[in-house]
């Protein structure tokens, strides 16, 4: 293989944002860096390793935790599917000094199923992750995604169903599963745009969700509260020497049903990548 086979693309992302209402929680911040390296149109890798702080109210001990997240995918083109299959496989290790141990010791593996066409104007993928948390406590989540190209591909939509099962209801706020439907719609722009804008992105979550693995971001909502929904807007420049800046700001909706502590996590996070 020849390095002009390989491309290489870095990313550093940064979150933080208060928790509004809390009676525990005060404020969350983030930050992570992601290598990624595709050899043509076959197969790529993805590492990233992130750290995340998050600050309690009333003397409550804070928390600081550290993860991990590997990435493998290959791509087929079988012969009459007119467009690319696929593999993917995502690990995660998530430790942390959270004293209740309910969003320690956590460990994953999300294998993912995915087509779309050559146009890439339709998609599906069907995806299926395992985690595990201290003392045996495990979760399963089925994520079916559909998503297809509108406005001669300027503009993209993907719904995406999340449903969890966990192994104990007693340690997932009395659920014995959760469902929800994370809707997401990108906007292209034609490029040499006055903003130097590459797309805008809107994202909503209706439903109830819990510990759940999201692929897209290389992370885990290992908060062990229930999350309610959630609203994002966002957008992408392209910069030069082939790197883009993200910015997104969003809010989430949280209950925590033991202590009846109903909240919302606003934040905003930026995103700089680029390609080598």
């Amino acid at each position: 293989a020849f390095a002009g086979d390989f491309q290489i693309t870095t990313a550093f992302q940064a979150t933080v944002g208060p928790y509004k209402d809390s009676v525990q929680r005060d404020q969350i911040s983030n930050t992570g860096v992601f290598v990624s390296a595709d050899y043509l149109e076959r197969w790529g890798i993805t590492v990233g390793v992130s750290h995340t702080d998050v600050l309690f109210k009333s003397g409550l001990p804070d928390t600081s935790q550290d993860a991990v997240f590997a990435s493998g995918r290959w791509h087929l083109t079988p012969d009459g599917l007119g467009g690319f299959l696929t593999a993917r496989i995502d690990g995660h290790a998530i430790d942390n000094d959270d004293p209740t141990h309910n969003t320690d010791d956590l460990r994953a593996i999300a294998p993912q199923v995915s087509y779309v066409t050559y146009e890439k104007d339709f998609y599906l993928d069907l995806g299926y992750a395992h985690s595990t948390y201290f003392n045996a406590f495990k979760v399963t989540q089925w994520t079916p995604t559909v998503g297809f190209a509108m406005s001669q591909g300027a503009t993209w939509i993907r719904l995406r169903g999340y449903f969890i099962t966990p192994s104990q209801p007693s340690r997932a706020q009395g659920k014995e599963r959760t469902s929800a439907v994370e809707l997401k719609m990108t906007q292209w722009f034609a490029p040499g745009n006055i903003l130097r804008l590459n797309n805008a992105q809107l994202g909503a979550l209706v439903g109830e969700r819990l510990f759940a693995v999201d692929g897209d971001a290389g992370g885990i909502y290992n908060v062990a509260d229930l999350q309610k929904g959630s609203l994002s807007f966002g957008l992408e420049w392209l910069l030069p020497w082939e790197a883009k800046l993200l910015l997104i700001g969003g809010v989430e909706e949280y209950t925590n049903v033991g202590i009846r502590d109903a909240y919302k996590s606003e934040a905003v996070n930026i995103s700089l990548s680029k390609v080598w």
